[in-house]
């Protein structure tokens, strides 16, 4: 059940973002094995993902099938007849989710780089939903029983130390997701998990919403140190918004980077500007629902709630990956242990 994102977009992505946003919202959705943020990736690199056919419209029956296939496959683990081993249960909870992994690359894109309107309106809807069925995950308790027979298990000792760390990893996770609890403490656990996702997702949108508007007008004599383009840059986003004479600076980081390249040789004026913008974009990232990752070389898995984290070895060998430990939280100074062979 793994989870991809990027930090950081090409130029050519960039390109191909841009034109799906250009594309009409009444994308009709006539049946979902149509729905391209669905569709297993193709080309290179072992597949990546269609940005250029990527539809906002697609995106909400995506997450609802993506989710409806995910608890199936969950419950075909939880009610399997045979014993619980780390084979038929551990190891292939490793391979659930991929559809809605695939959709939620998507919404991170949508989350990140192209928030509209239109985007936070559904994901205002479905950030509940999906906090929901996180929760009926990590609450299957016929699942949890069988995670915790392994756990428990003699075959538990003769794992290899990382089908060991795996093991303890997936037990712990459900453990400190409410998996343990019982009757109210149970229900009352879910309504704060959904009550939370409302929160931060209306919380984040609120932040988007503050920082579209913003934009500082300098004069020319504050312009001292800066590249012409950019000056020409600033002067035309003025004259749109009816700044004839003046220089705009937006809340984007093609405003922020020249500001900040050009250090000490600008006025007080535009060193206010470069920290203002500064800060309106770290308050965007830290309400970002998404998690992400800018080493091509880190895996991330997400299971109802839990984060672990896989690194290549010292070998670079491909099937060298080695547990690494649970993932710090966004913000944290702490860093992910070096994996030792």
């Amino acid at each position: 059940m793994r989870r991809y994102s990027a930090t950081f977009l090409t130029l050519p992505v960039a390109l191909l973002l841009a034109a799906c946003g250009e594309r009409t919202s009444d994308y009709a959705m006539t049946d979902l094995n149509d729905n391209v943020l669905l569709a297993e990736w193709t080309g290179p690199y072992g597949g990546v993902p269609a940005f250029d056919e990527m539809h906002l419209a697609a995106l909400k029956p995506a997450l609802e099938k993506g989710m409806e296939l995910e608890l199936a496959e969950i419950d075909a683990i939880a009610n399997n007849p045979e014993p619980a081993t780390f084979e038929n249960t551990i190891e292939a909870l490793e391979g659930v989710g991929d559809d809605l992994s695939r959709v939620s690359t998507y919404r991170g894109i949508w989350s990140s780089n192209m928030s509209s309107p239109e985007f936070r309106e559904i994901q205002m809807e479905m950030a509940p939903r999906m906090a929901e069925h996180r929760t009926k995950i990590t609450q299957n308790q016929a699942l949890f029983e069988r995670i915790r027979a392994v756990y428990e298990s003699d075959e538990a000792e003769g794992l290899r130390p990382d089908q060991q760390r795996l093991l303890w990893l997936v037990y712990d996770g459900f453990a400190r997701n409410g998996a343990t609890l019982e009757g109210e403490a149970k229900e009352r656990y879910a309504e704060i998990n959904q009550r939370l996702a409302e929160l931060h997702t209306e919380y984040g949108n609120n932040v988007l919403a503050d920082e579209e508007g913003y934009v500082t007008y300098l004069s020319e004599d504050q312009l001292s140190g800066l590249p012409e383009a950019f000056v020409a840059a600033a002067a035309a986003a003025a004259a749109d918004r009816g700044h004839e004479g003046e220089y705009a600076v937006t809340n984007t980081r093609s405003s922020m980077d020249p500001l900040r390249r050009s250090g000490g040789r600008t006025t007080a004026a535009v060193t206010t500007a470069t920290n203002t913008t500064t800060t309106l974009s770290s308050r965007r990232s830290s309400s970002s629902g998404t998690s992400a990752s800018s080493s091509s070389d880190t895996r991330t898995t997400r299971r109802g709630g839990w984060r672990t984290g896989w690194r290549r070895s010292r070998t670079g060998s491909s099937s060298s990956w080695r547990p690494c430990g649970p993932r710090p939280r966004p913000g944290s100074r702490k860093k992910w242990p070096i994996c030792r062979r």
